[in-house]
């Protein structure tokens, strides 16, 4: 890794900067800066980097870059809203010194981006499109392999392996840091869940649906008492996407540990399970020292890109097909009117077959990343779209009259192929918490049934006295607003209420 070390910049919006580096051959670069966000933040920044005066590919011409948000706990007197529940804590841009080598902002790949510079001295061009930001040290390194986990567990079987007396459990709920403002905790009743109440909301578990989007991470601290070998597992449902597996990257301390954690698959679940990290040899082994660590779990969508970027290919093909169709028949959709149409597009037959069975290859594969699901709804969509291009390849001439099917209906195969991108861009994960440990047995992922109902019945004779479904608690001079919107966010609003407006006009209300 080399770098350069005398530049600290400020770029204002549309501003930039050119830096030149002088490369030793002919090579393929990773290529990464120090930056800091000089003033407070809510949306993404974006820049643009030339190498050489050349956009080399079109990501490059808007690029956002990863912030991040420190999570800020409430104090104790108001972290329950009038009814008990629990609310969410706020969120602080950093405005800190980030070490970043650009990458994609989804994480539609695993490695960074690799920019090619000649031999000898070569300008990089950054530009701020959005927002200002100071640039620090620029690094330059050829692509980074990592290790497979035999490799990594070679590499540290010399290592001490002390032991511990219990498990090392870390909620989650409790991540410290986040890279989109969208990611939040959220509550689920169930008696195994911790923290968990019967009657109450209380944060307890990472909500799955906000971190869903490719790219989104969070950072979780932990201690680990003694130097060892650890065994890793998280406790998760995902009710979301179901039969689609879903991809995260796992960090400690800011490093990918062996290339099978670059793309971690997580298989369906409908219950809460606990997932043990490992393959098919036994679960993996992390080697972590004395001390503080950081755990980042990011999802991506790396494991899908080939696919969604196949199926785009079909869609597009499909458009082609579509538009010269409607150039040879006028557009006229009438199914008594003959039309030639084999004539001008001596091979349609030949491409509709095609493409079905590129789909069905692509939803076998799919549907083989989480073998324990029968039916994915999901990947189905693509299985359909491939039956409808093959009944439409039977009559091809009928094509003009039949577009509603193939490619302007809500229902037809370019919608369906487009429905099933939109849910493989998709990484739902719900996290309660996950273990560190080593010979340990894990706690049950969900409750007993006797607890079940025994927490049903009083929760049903609590809903009674629940004050915030009680009528006579309200007065006359309260305010009663009705709001179409979850309790989590009815609670977000009840408690701005009660902090702010309540506090400067005296007028109260009750949401």
């Amino acid at each position: 890794e080399t770098y350069l070390d005398e530049y600290l910049i400020r770029l204002d919006k549309n501003e930039e900067v050119v830096i030149k580096y002088y490369a030793l051959e002919t090579a393929l670069y990773e290529i990464g800066f120090d930056f800091l966000m000089p003033e407070v933040f809510y949306t993404v920044p974006t820049i643009q980097v030339l190498i050489n005066e050349e956009i080399q590919y079109n990501e490059l011409s808007e690029l956002q870059i990863d912030v991040f948000w420190e999570l800020l706990p409430l104090a104790e007197e108001l972290r329950f809203n009038r009814y008990g529940n629990e609310l969410l804590p706020k969120s602080e841009a950093i405005l800190a010194w980030q070490k970043l080598y650009l990458n994609d902002y989804y994480s539609a790949f695993s490695d960074n981006y690799q920019f090619l510079l000649k031999a000898g001295w070569n300008e990089i061009k950054v530009k701020a499109l959005n927002l200002p930001l100071i640039l620090g040290s620029f690094y330059f390194q050829s692509k980074k392999t990592l290790v497979d986990y035999q490799e990594y567990r070679r590499l540290h079987e010399d290592k001490p392996n002390n032991l511990i007396s219990e498990i090392i459990t870390v909620q989650g709920e409790d991540f410290v840091l986040k890279n989109d403002l969208e990611i939040k905790s959220s509550y689920y009743k169930e008696s195994a869940m911790t923290p968990y109440s019967y009657k109450n909301t209380v944060l307890n578990q990472l909500d799955g649906a906000s971190m869903a989007r490719g790219g989104t991470k969070v950072n979780y601290h932990f201690t680990v008492p003694v130097s060892g070998f650890y065994k890793l597992a998280f406790k998760v449902i995902r009710n979301q996407n179901y039969g689609l597996a879903v991809g995260k990257k796992i960090y400690l301390d800011g490093e990918i540990p062996f290339d099978e954690l670059a793309c971690y698959l997580f298989t369906s679940s409908r219950k809460w399970q606990n997932q043990i990290l490992g393959d098919e040899e036994g679960a993996y082994e992390f080697y972590l020292e004395q001390g503080e660590h950081v755990l980042t779990l990011e999802s991506t969508i790396s494991h899908y890109q080939d696919f969604i970027d196949e199926l785009t290919f079909v869609m597009d093909k499909i458009t082609e097909i579509s538009l010269l169709v409607k150039t040879i028949t006028g557009n006229n959709i009438v199914d008594t009117v003959d039309w030639d149409i084999l004539k001008y597009i001596p091979d349609l037959v030949e491409q509709l077959e095609s493409y079905a069975l590129k789909l069905e290859t692509i939803g076998e594969m799919i549907k083989a990343m989480d073998p324990e699901v029968k039916t994915a709804g999901e990947a189905s969509t693509i299985l359909v779209a491939a039956k409808q291009l093959r009944r439409l390849a039977k009559t091809p001439n009928k094509l003009g009259s039949k577009l509603k099917e193939f490619s302007d209906g809500s229902g037809s195969s370019y919608q369906l192929i487009g429905n099933a991108i939109s849910y493989l861009m998709q990484q739902p994960l719900s996290v309660d918490c996950f273990y560190l440990y080593q010979e340990q047995n894990l706690p049950k992922p969900t409750g007993s049934f006797l607890r079940k109902v025994w927490d049903g019945i009083r929760g049903f004779f609590y809903s009674f006295f629940d004050i915030r479904y009680n009528d006579r608690d309200v007065d006359k001079d309260t305010l009663e607003v009705w709001v179409g919107q979850s309790t989590l966010y009815l609670d977000i609003i009840q408690s701005m209420i009660d902090q702010d407006f309540t506090k400067e006009t005296g007028i109260k209300v009750k949401c």
